[in-house]
């Protein structure tokens, strides 16, 4: 058996013969005997790549991921997903967390005071118009 490339995608005679077996005995539809007479090699050759095959499809069987390997996988494939900013305060430590909180709490507290006092301006100053056009 001679393995010279004849074929333009550069592939040896044996590896053909070896990738069409192989997908052959996955389908279970073409005869083996075909590729053998397709590559002229020599059958007791044949005949070894032949049974490899067929036990290496039968030890490997397909398995179905688990769903935390999969997670696992396209983590590592794409990248972090986008953290929320409730994701993101839980990774900081505790005193920057406290900050944090006393930062936000600080400045609703300004906000709702702003508020109040321009409510009160404008209940008051409702109320002295109408005062004042009674008088």
């Amino acid at each position: 058996m001679t393995y010279t490339p004849n074929n333009t995608s550069g592939e040896l005679p044996i590896e053909q013969f070896v990738a069409n077996v192989t997908d052959a005995v996955q389908s279970g539809k073409q005869s083996i005997a075909y590729f053998v007479e397709k590559y002229a090699l020599d059958p007791e050759e044949a005949a070894q790549f032949v049974q490899m095959i067929r036990l290496l499809a039968s030890a490997l069987v397909p398995v179905k991921p688990n769903k935390e390997f999969t997670n696992q996988l396209k983590h590592d494939l794409i990248g972090e997903p986008e953290r929320t900013l409730v994701a993101r305060l839980t990774q900081l430590p505790p005193r920057v967390q406290i900050a944090a909180i006393a930062a936000l709490g600080a400045g609703l507290w300004l906000l709702a005071r702003r508020r109040y006092a321009a409510l009160v301006e404008e209940v008051e100053g409702d109320g002295s118009a109408e005062i004042a056009a009674a008088r």
